[in-house]
């Protein structure tokens, strides 16, 4: 079989080949560090494995391609971000198969309805395809609607190559700036949470940890609910875009457009602006 016809196997996703063994990789929650470098550094085999099972041996060129890793488990998406996995791998192949790509992308979510991506193991896909012109940088603002609920500050300026500083490259969205939970955590979305503010019958009825917003330069800014911010504990998070509302669930983020409400819970609304 021909590079065309293998590369075209890997895009579309034809699995004719024998599939590489899975492994069993954990999330970050065991707290065993030694661990999680052991599981991450499986991982890369993995990756390569499957890279290697297309080819056998044919010359094959990546340059122009990005290499984007899907990962169901949102612990060990934050794992893998905060161990900079996608500078690691990109160092790995390129030592083990001499295969550069473009850029090697973290993303999280299960899989959308395409046939273009691989299983590496239960909570991690690969996918290959074309470079895209970047987008240049993305600036949107957020502000509380007049009467549903009210924020720490007038508004909160989102950036999209500040929200890479960043930890786990995103917005946090919650009542309260720094809330008490198990673990460190700051919102940067704040919702206020003053019980003396007349707004506060409304803000408290928005999680501790509610959502985030994090950034793509093929789709821009996206929200995200975090378990506490869903029907599954009690709450929703919503987008009202014109008579169309956007269910935003733990799994599946959702692009902001210019204009967008975003409604946390009861009765607390925050309008997101594009900003030029």
């Amino acid at each position: 079989m021909g590079l065309l016809t293998k590369l075209k196997s890997i895009l579309v996703g034809n699995t004719e080949d024998k599939k590489p063994a899975e492994i069993n990789t954990t999330s970050a929650s065991t707290g065993n560090s030694t661990n999680s470098i052991n599981n991450q550094a499986s991982l890369m085999k993995s990756i390569e494995k499957v890279l290697k099972g297309y080819y056998k041996g044919q010359k094959y060129s990546f340059t122009d391609k990005i290499l984007r890793v899907w990962v169901q488990d949102g612990l060990l998406l934050d794992s893998l971000r905060e161990s900079k996995f996608s500078d690691e791998l990109a160092i790995y192949l390129d030592n083990e198969m001499d295969a550069c790509f473009t850029s090697i992308e973290l993303h999280q979510g299960p899989i959308p309805a395409k046939n273009n991506f691989t299983q590496v193991n239960n909570d991690v896909y690969l996918e290959i395809c074309s470079k895209t012109k970047p987008v240049l940088t993305g600036r949107a603002e957020i502000m509380a609607l007049p009467k549903y609920g009210s924020l720490l500050k007038k508004k909160y300026i989102l950036d999209s190559h500040e929200i890479e500083k960043l930890p786990s490259q995103r917005y946090n969205i919650g009542i309260g700036e720094y809330p008490n939970l198990n673990v460190f955590r700051q919102n940067h979305i704040v919702i206020d949470d003053d019980p003396e503010n007349p707004e506060f019958d409304k803000n408290k009825y928005v999680s501790r940890k509610h959502a985030y917003i994090r950034y793509s330069q093929e789709e821009g800014f996206l929200l995200q609910a975090e378990l506490d911010g869903t029907n599954k504990a009690g709450k929703r998070t919503r987008i009202l875009r014109n008579d169309a509302i956007v269910d935003v669930d733990e799994v599946v983020a959702q692009p902001l457009k210019d204009g967008d409400c975003i409604e946390l819970s009861k009765n607390v609304r925050l309008i997101f602006k594009v900003l030029n």
